[in-house]
């Protein structure tokens, strides 16, 4: 795997409803980067921390900053994107100004749900915060990704949710992250799937849909980024 230079990006998660796998991508993803080749910094706005706590265990050598002043999350996103290849912001569970700031900076939202009727509604809120962020910036952030997580999938109610999910304005990740073991253990690990000696199917599993995920999501839309292979 190889990176090549290119500018600076900032990705954020977001969601209104807590317990959809926020943290446990955002942490995925920022040692996916790293991983990677890539320079990257974690900026957690959310007062549980759970994603600082969860990269700073997992790989240290990730810069990891919280800020919970709305009015000084701007400029710690312009100082850590003017240091850093790759800024992986994670919103806090309420709506509220914080999640407005970072949503105006974001290159890349994502927004993790569960394949439930409820998450479903609770996302629809979160996408308020989209729409007014590109009314403000002209259309940034330019990728918004509904992300289908802790899914179990041949089952209905995945199935209406993955026909519901397009009329939110999003574009639907094709690749859904299953409800596996893996997770929970690699977290109970200090560490991501994609670290974890792939001696169970279930870690296997895990480690194919965070990858495929993130192909996905950050190769489609910015080639030039990461490449595996």
């Amino acid at each position: 795997m190889h990176s090549c230079d290119t500018k600076e990006m900032i990705y954020l998660f977001v969601n209104e409803k807590g317990g959809v796998g926020k943290s446990t991508l955002a942490t995925a993803l920022a040692v996916y980067l790293h991983d990677s080749g890539r320079r990257v910094a974690v900026l957690d706005t959310d007062k549980q921390l759970h994603t600082a706590r969860a990269v700073t265990q997992a790989e240290p050598n990730i810069t990891v900053v919280s800020e919970f002043d709305a009015r000084k999350i701007p400029a710690v996103v312009k100082e850590l994107a003017n240091e850093f290849e790759d800024v992986v912001a994670d919103a806090p569970a309420k709506l509220e100004d914080e999640a407005r700031a970072l949503m105006v900076m974001a290159d890349i939202a994502v927004f993790p749900t569960e394949p439930t009727i409820k998450c479903l509604r609770s996302t629809k809120t979160s996408i308020n915060v989209l729409e007014y962020a590109r009314k403000l910036t002209g259309g940034k952030p330019h990728s918004a990704w509904l992300v289908l997580n802790k899914a179990k999938k041949r089952t209905r109610i995945y199935q209406e949710v993955e026909q519901l999910a397009p009329k939110l304005g999003l574009s639907v990740a094709k690749t859904a992250v299953r409800d596996l073991q893996a997770f929970p253990e690699a977290d109970q690990q200090g560490t991501v799937v994609t670290r974890m000696i792939a001696s169970t199917s279930s870690i296997e599993k895990a480690t194919q849909d965070i990858q495929n995920l993130f192909a996905e999501l950050i190769e489609r839309e910015y080639p030039q980024v990461v490449h595996y292979g």
